[in-house]
């Protein structure tokens, strides 16, 4: 992320591999950088950078308060975060109940570290059927 900002700013060291490199497309002005992070260790790295942090509830559901207490804590200027959270869209409810099945099963697995492949809609329906019963 430090290079990214030196890249943007251009204070990147001459001997460094990127320095000259030009952004595209050349515009008069650049966007905002903001760091999405699931932990205080994004906030505080953010806060150090001086760019903005997006906390990830949709990784991360159970400490944003603690982020967003770290990154006000560190940061002495005015912090900027934002919650990043996921969204289930679908044409009817029954479908979005669908899809928010495989989602559950994936956060359980990463809730126990578990490394999987993302399942098919179906095969978490079942999971989740096996598991009601």
């Amino acid at each position: 992320m430090g290079e990214l900002v030196g890249l943007f700013d251009g204070t990147l060291p001459e001997d460094h591999l990127a320095h000259g490199v030009l952004l595209q497309p050349e515009i008069a002005t650049r966007p905002e950088l903001w760091m999405l992070g699931s932990s205080d260790f994004g906030s505080l790295l953010a806060a150090q950078l001086g760019i903005r942090f997006a906390f990830a509830h949709f990784i991360n559901a159970l400490y944003g308060h603690r982020v967003a207490e770290a990154l006000c804590r560190r940061n002495d200027s005015k912090p900027y975060l934002a919650a990043v959270v996921f969204v289930i869209c679908a044409d009817t409810e029954a479908e979005a109940a669908a899809l928010e099945c495989a989602v559950d099963l994936r956060r359980v697995q990463m809730a126990y570290e578990r490394t999987c492949r993302f399942h098919r809609l179906r095969k978490a329906l079942g999971k989740r059927s096996a598991n009601a019963n």
